[in-house]
């Protein structure tokens, strides 16, 4: 809802609105629920050149933005179907949710415990949380540079397999050729070209994140599908997050302007002390640096530390709560400074 929103599409319950013109809204003639019409706005919003456009400004690894990156191959132009795919993928719980009664029935009338097939193992609990937190790491030059790295990467593979039918990888030398033409075309300082070079080409972090692993797979009742969803909800969010801040950047806002709704939110989330508030909202990043850090350690001295639900919920709670604090990334996300 709150990528739409930024597109001038408006959803509220069963009525629905589009700015047509400066000043000028237009009701939608339709009344489906709000699940529906998103999932109907968003596949055909998508199919839009503007969906291309927005998607190639607001990732921007090493501060730089897909246009830029993909400008040696054809800028926007070569991102719009990559665009409608992720956009297609990280949303078809929305899909989902609105065709299958099953799923809803089961989880509103069937209060009568936990299903087999929703059974989670905590220690697949706390590494899903672990590794979305890594990836969540905000870079000196971009707010979600740890996230937008890789999805340079999957569609940068993604645009050479279709346009050339070949595989993408190291041992293709057009791709490599490819990759090559991609990196030096951005001006990069020295030490930059083969540090990105390597990774395009998988020679360095040759995996990735679990969470774009997860936001593939469809869901099925499984005991992956809590991190299917959480999967694609966040890089979802991380589209949404960084739209509304183009949005804001756009009228003008910055993070001093905004500091009336940031204070509040840090405050009352427990985030900081009101008497002292971070000089930076990225700053925000420290703490959970540090709980990551802490909780390495812990299962270096202690493995069985988060062996079982009990201990993940009343063991070391201190850590643990931290990573409940997501609301931090929307902070620091939105107003960047």
């Amino acid at each position: 809802m709150s990528l739409l929103a930024g597109q001038g599409i408006g959803i509220f319950n069963n009525r629905h609105y589009v700015i047509t013109a400066p000043n000028v809204t237009a009701k939608l003639n339709i009344s489906k629920g709000t699940h529906q019409v998103v999932w109907m706005a968003l596949e055909q919003w998508s199919r839009q050149p503007v969906s291309g456009t927005l998607f190639s400004r607001l990732v921007r690894p090493e501060g730089i933005t897909l246009d830029d990156w993909f400008a040696p191959v054809g800028g926007v132009a070569a991102l719009a179907a990559q665009a409608q795919d992720w956009f297609m993928q990280w949303g078809m719980d929305l899909h989902f949710a609105t065709n299958d009664r099953q799923a809803r029935n089961e989880s509103s009338y069937r209060p009568d415990g936990i299903p087999i097939s929703w059974e989670i193992a905590p220690t697949d609990v706390l590494n899903f949380v672990r590794e979305l937190w890594r990836v969540l790491e905000p870079g000196d030059q971009s707010s979600f540079d740890e996230i937008d790295r890789f999805i340079l990467r999957l569609t940068l593979e993604k645009q050479y397999a279709g346009v050339s039918g070949e595989a993408a990888s190291s041992g293709n030398p057009r791709f490599v050729n490819h990759v090559n033409n991609v990196v030096q075309a951005q001006n990069l300082a020295g030490s930059a070209v083969p540090r990105w070079r390597d990774f395009l080409l998988r020679h360095s972090v040759p995996v990735d994140p679990p969470l774009f692993v997860n936001s593939t797979v469809k869901p099925s009742g499984a005991a992956s599908d809590p991190f299917a969803v959480l999967s694609r909800a966040a890089l979802l969010l991380r589209l949404a997050t960084g739209s509304a801040q183009d949005l804001l950047s756009q009228a003008g806002f910055n993070a001093a302007s905004l500091t009336f709704w940031s204070d509040s939110i840090g405050a009352s989330r427990g985030l900081w002390n009101p008497a002292t508030p971070p000089d930076r909202l990225s700053d925000l990043w420290a703490d959970i640096k540090d709980t990551l850090s802490d909780i390495d350690d812990l299962e270096i001295s202690n493995p069985t530390a988060y062996s079982t639900m009990h201990s993940l919920r009343y063991g070391p709670a201190a850590q643990l709560h931290m990573l409940s604090s997501h609301e931090r990334v929307g902070l620091w996300g939105l107003c960047p400074n």
